[in-house]
């Protein structure tokens, strides 16, 4: 018994089905470790960069499923800077391009929108040809801890000062509680509604409530599983899409 990483390109991507490994290797997989999740291997489970496979095999044909899955850990945490610059370029192209709408309506995806729907569609592909669209685990995880930091840090510096501001004047404090009474009311509604009457789990509906990424690593920390980042998967690019939609339909109607 062994656990190899998951490196080489050609594997990745693909189902287990697909690989043939019955025809090619006395050997049976038994798990699939994804993170600090524990899969079992299915016929049609999809493999991706950095995982860990433990399988049960003869000594003689240990070396050779490893050439065969790479079992690299420097290579299983590497970035395909060719993929990773096309994906970007690909979805800010589609970002700039306007889509016209029945009774003369125009609207474009912007810079957020375009590289978002790109994302959507590469990550279901996972690869076209040669090329991997899906990036390591452990460099996903990095890219979105830097992301989150930058995004705070903006926040801080463009809303700060404007935020205190708004404190400072007469109504400041009351629309400041407004704001909260309402964010809280309709959160606490949807999330009853959506445990009580449709019966879906509490911590995936803390991943639909987490409108960015500071509240989803709140909700995922208080409910010790990943349920919450699957709920926010689902529902952030639906929700951002939805919001540049709307907004440009709202400029050019009012």
């Amino acid at each position: 018994m062994k656990r190899i990483f998951v490196s080489r390109p050609e594997v990745v991507g693909r189902t287990l089905s697909s690989l043939n490994l019955s025809e090619k290797f006395d050997a049976v997989i038994t798990r699939i470790r994804r993170g600090d999740v524990d899969m079992l291997a299915q016929s049609d489970t999809v493999l991706e960069i950095g995982d860990r496979i433990r399988f049960v095999a003869r000594k003689q044909d240990l070396k050779a499923l490893s050439k065969f899955f790479g079992d690299s850990y420097y290579e299983s945490s590497k970035v395909n800077l060719f993929s990773f610059g096309l994906g970007i370029a690909l979805g800010l192209l589609i970002g700039t391009f306007e889509f016209h709408l029945p009774g003369g309506l125009q609207f474009k995806l912007g810079f957020a929108g375009g590289p978002l729907l790109v994302g959507l569609v590469m990550s279901a592909l996972r690869r076209t040809g040669p090329i991997v669209w899906t990036l390591p685990y452990s460099s996903n995880i990095t890219l979105r801890q830097i992301g989150l930091t930058l995004l705070l840090a903006v926040i801080g510096l463009e809303s700060g000062h404007s935020f205190m501001e708004s404190l400072s004047r007469i109504d400041g404090l009351t629309i400041f509680a407004g704001g909260v009474l309402l964010s809280m009311v309709t959160a606490f509604v949807s999330i009853i509604v959506g445990y009580k009457l449709f019966k879906i789990p509490f911590s995936v509906l803390l991943g639909f409530m987490s409108n960015q990424p500071a509240i989803l690593e709140f909700a995922t920390g208080m409910s010790k599983n990943r349920l919450p980042q699957i709920g926010y998967a689902i529902m952030f690019p639906i929700s951002m899409i939805m919001k540049i939609l709307y907004a440009q339909v709202l400029f050019l109607l009012l």
